[in-house]
């Protein structure tokens, strides 16, 4: 893995044996599954800089706020209640993001903190299992079909766009997720 973008650390044995871990508790153990997870990854959490979603000025609670609550897509995050916006703003390697994502993550870790301490807490402490999660749990049972099984979409040789537009819901940064998953699939073999 490239070093941390803000070049404030290096990546730890730590690091690696978490990352290890997840791949094969998720079974994201192909080549072509792990590149496609980690360019995600990489692109969502800006190289492991971002554990939370990053906000434009001039304050996280004003910007998520109007990112997340009384809209369309606030409904579609379930988000239902005032404050869910910033409390579950993007978290981990991939930003799950939505009252519904962390309340489905909070059940299946058994850990109520999730809830009740949102975005940051999962940053600091579930910052690779969160994405895990999300790849091969989380998102697939949002259909009641595998239209959404990464694993599958990798298994098919899924383009980027089409993984990108499962994970984001649109093409957001799709050349950037691009150069990282032909990064990964180099090193990785």
């Amino acid at each position: 893995m490239p070093e941390y973008a803000d070049g404030t650390r290096g990546i730890t044995q730590e690091d690696v044996d978490e990352l290890n871990r997840i791949l094969w508790k998720y079974e994201i153990n192909t080549p072509n599954r792990i590149a496609h997870f980690l360019a995600q990854c990489a692109v969502e959490s800006q190289r492991g800089y971002g554990r939370v979603e990053q906000y434009n000025p001039p304050d996280p609670i004003t910007y998520f706020t109007g990112e997340y609550e009384n809209n369309n897509r606030a409904k579609n995050l379930g988000n239902t209640e005032k404050g869910d916006g910033p409390l579950f703003s993007g978290a981990g390697a991939i930003h799950i993001t939505g009252r519904a994502n962390y309340q489905a993550f909070s059940d299946y870790m058994g850990d109520e903190r999730i809830i009740t301490d949102g975005a940051l807490y999962v940053g600091q402490n579930y910052y690779w299992e969160s994405a895990g999660f999300y790849w091969s749990i989380g998102k697939p049972r949002t259909a009641n079909d595998d239209r959404y099984d990464l694993n599958k979409k990798c298994d098919e040789n899924a383009s980027v766009e089409v993984i990108t537009r499962i994970i984001n819901g649109g093409k957001s940064k799709l050349e950037e997720r691009e150069k990282a998953y032909a990064y990964f699939s180099e090193v990785i073999q």
